[in-house]
């Protein structure tokens, strides 16, 4: 058996973190086109209106769990980052994740979660085609 580093050890430890934070927001984005393309057979015995809000009332809270994911993700690319500089002396295997005092370039606050490419890029197009698609329906 070949000699790890510690780097090396906790970096892949962060990394299988990373993937099953990224995965989570995969399965999050399956069941919000689920729950649309149902919504979308709904239709034809509802409003318009109605339809409009229980859209809305769907797609929000995979919205709000999916941008929750992609937060504590961007966190641990962070942590990635910052154990790359370390020497293997200074590896501790610490997860912890704390808000750094300068990130740089990255964003990990809740709003840039929330509103940005991945998550308002993949659901705002939902909603709009979900809301086309309805009114080409009735």
């Amino acid at each position: 058996m070949e000699y790890q580093s510690n780097k090396v050890r906790h970096l892949e430890i962060i990394q299988g973190v990373i993937d099953r934070m990224s995965r989570n927001s995969l399965v999050l984005k399956g069941y919000a086109l689920f729950f649309a393309g149902i919504l979308l057979l709904m239709q034809l015995s509802i409003t318009e209106e109605e339809i409009a809000i229980i859209l809305c009332l769907a797609l929000l809270p995979f919205w709000l769990l999916d941008s929750y994911y992609l937060l504590p993700e961007r966190r641990f690319r962070y942590l990635y980052e910052q154990v790359l500089t370390k020497n293997d002396s200074e590896i501790y295997f610490s997860l912890q994740v704390t808000k750094p005092k300068d990130s740089g370039n990255f964003k990990i606050h809740y709003e840039s979660s929330f509103i940005n490419i991945p998550t308002a890029g993949f659901y705002v197009p939902v909603g709009a085609l979900e809301g086309v698609l309805g009114s080409l329906l009735a």
